[in-house]
This record gives structure tokens, C-alpha cells and sequence, in this order.
């Protein structure tokens, strides 16, 4: 009789202690994100003007990785164009097509609106997956495919679009504040008589020389950093070029600038300027400081669009190779 007591006190020891084991175990697999976990509700979708990480639904997570500054440059009269990184990643049951991923831009700056292309696809050559496997994740690289003409912050927009399901039409994703520089010698200045606009000098910062007879060429831009249409008054571009070591300047006569009548909100003009004291008959250094006068001498308004440096040399510039094969 006792001993059939122990063994019943035994067995039901056995089973509380299996039980508790049992327990313990599941509430690890819970709390070890175990697919019977209950998985964090997404973020809400990002809405224009918003600064966030990137954007996430049940199915697909996006992140950018987004440069935060880029120089300005006067031989594009623009920055150079960074590149965006599309991180995409399959949080879904089922691979994930990603064909033809695209984004598309909008930059704004002060509440106006800057050029972007409309979308920008992969780059010539670029190697992508077609679609991502159940938790896969791919970083899609893609240019930077706006104007940004004048220093400051701008506000880049980014929408994404990839694949024939529901992400076939683009989706806001982030936006991000990107800051343009550049040095004081060479940055845009204000106009100031005409409020909104802008000018600045663009010129490559090596010649080809050893061209006797032959002028180098300047680029002047005209800005309208408003949201309003400008109406254009009568331009001309004053340019005095020193060579470096000579105290005197050589200066060209004034040069008038073909510039539309009315400049739209967020629009620039652009215009090529040959230079005859700028000769690329003699190599050396040279500084070109430029000036433009509006509305013509007897009115006296004019406004510094400041200093280029400007090497012109004799040896050929780098080029590729020759191709040797077919």
C-alpha cells in the first residue's frame, strides 16, 4: 500500500514538472520572435515633407541610403550627382518581384520646385535580381537625378516603384534634406535689383591648349529661385581676365546675354561665352572675375558673379585609350 502511494506522488510530480517544462519552452519560442509571435504592427506610410528611415507595409520594407551634402560645381554649373541607395526587403510569405525598380524625385528649396528627372532607372550595365526570396534584401543604386542649381537645402522627395503588383505605381517613401555648397569665390549670387534671381560663372578648370587663334569658353547661368515668373531686363557680361603673375588685366567688351523674356519659378537659362582675352594659344594660369550689368551702361546696376581659376595647358588631356580589338 505505500509503496503504491510513492509511485502515484511520483507520477504526479512527473507530469506538473513536464507541464512546467512545456511552459517555459513555449514562452521561449514566443519570446525568440518564433513565427507563433505576434509580429509589430508597420509604420505608418510616410506623407510628403516627412523625414523618416524609409517606408514598410506587411510585405516590404524600404530604406534610403541618402547622401547629406554635395559640392557645387562651376563646370556644371550644378552638383555632381550623388548616388541613392534603395534598400528593398521581402518581409512576405512569397518572393517578392522587384523588376524595373525606379524612383522619382522632386527637389524643393525654399517652397519652389527644382527640375528632377521624371524617374530614374538602373544604370547601363547594372545587375539586378528580377525578384527577392522570402527575407531577402537588395540595395538598389540609383542616381541623383536633379538640377539643384543654386547653395542651400533642398528637400529631395522619393518615391519608389518596381514589379506588376501593388507597388507597380509609385509610392512616397522618404523625403530627406540634402545641403548643396560651394566655395564664396565661385557660388551663385543674387541679383539683387531683380529679387528672386540669380547668376553665377561655369568653366571647366583645364584647357586644351596649344590652339593659336582659338578663345576658351565661359558659361553664364541665370537663376529664378522664386515660385513667380521673372520678367528679364537687358543683360550684358563684363569679364576681366588676369594671367597669373601679370598685374594687368585683359578685358573683353561687353558681351550681351540672349536671355529669354520672362524666366519661369524654379527655372534656370543657361548661355556659352566665348572669351578672347581667355586665348588657348598661351598656356598658363588664369582668373576670370565677371560682372553683370543690367539694363545697360547709362543705368549703372551691376552685380559681381565672381572668380573662376582656369588653367589652360598644352599637354593633351586625359582621354581612353584607343580601342585595339573589334
Amino acid at each position: 500500500m505505500v509503496w503504491k502511494l510513492t509511485l502515484a506522488r511520483s507520477l504526479r510530480a512527473r507530469a506538473a514538472f513536464a507541464w512546467l517544462g512545456c511552459s517555459l519552452l513555449l514562452g521561449l519560442v514566443v519570446a525568440c520572435g518564433g513565427r507563433s509571435a505576434v509580429a509589430p504592427p508597420p509604420h505608418p506610410p510616410l506623407e510628403r515633407g516627412e523625414v523618416g528611415t524609409g517606408r514598410e507595409d506587411a510585405e516590404v520594407a524600404i530604406e534610403l541610403r541618402a547622401p547629406k551634402h554635395v559640392r557645387w560645381l562651376p563646370a556644371t554649373l550644378a552638383p555632381s550627382k550623388p548616388t541613392l541607395g534603395v534598400v528593398v526587403t521581402n518581409r512576405g510569405e512569397v518572393p517578392l518581384d522587384v523588376s524595373d525598380l525606379r524612383v522619382h524625385l522632386q527637389a524643393i528649396r525654399e517652397e519652389v520646385s527644382f527640375r528632377c528627372a521624371e524617374e530614374v532607372g538602373p544604370g547601363p550595365g547594372a545587375r539586378e535580381p528580377e525578384a527577392l526570396a522570402v527575407g531577402a534584401s537588395f540595395v538598389f543604386e540609383r542616381t541623383l537625378d536633379c538640377g539643384l542649381p543654386l547653395v542651400g537645402s533642398y528637400a529631395i522627395h522619393v518615391g519608389v516603384s518596381f514589379g506588376h503588383g501593388s507597388w507597380g505605381v509609385a509610392r512616397d517613401v522618404r523625403s530627406f534634406s540634402l545641403r548643396v555648397f560651394a566655395t564664396p569665390a565661385i557660388e551663385p549670387r543674387r541679383v539683387e535689383p531683380i529679387p528672386g534671381l540669380w547668376g553665377a560663372l561655369g568653366a571647366t578648370s583645364v584647357m586644351q591648349g596649344g590652339q593659336p587663334g582659338r578663345s576658351g569658353r565661359l558659361v553664364v547661368a541665370l537663376v529664378n529661385g522664386g515660385r513667380t515668373p521673372l520678367e528679364l531686363p537687358r543683360f550684358r557680361l563684363v569679364l576681366r581676365v588676369f594671367r597669373v603673375g601679370t598685374p594687368i588685366p585683359c578685358e573683353d567688351a561687353p558681351i550681351d546675354i540672349h536671355a529669354p523674356a520672362v524666366l519661369g519659378g524654379g527655372e534656370s537659362y543657361h548661355e556659352p561665352i566665348e572669351v578672347s582675352c581667355l586665348g588657348l594659344g598661351v598656356a598658363g594660369q588664369y582668373e576670370v572675375a565677371g560682372r553683370l550689368e543690367i539694363g545697360g551702361p547709362e543705368e549703372g546696376s551691376q552685380v559681381e558673379l565672381g572668380r573662376l581659376r582656369v588653367e589652360i595647358a598644352n599637354e593633351p588631356l586625359l582621354a581612353p585609350p584607343p580601342r585595339t580589338g573589334p
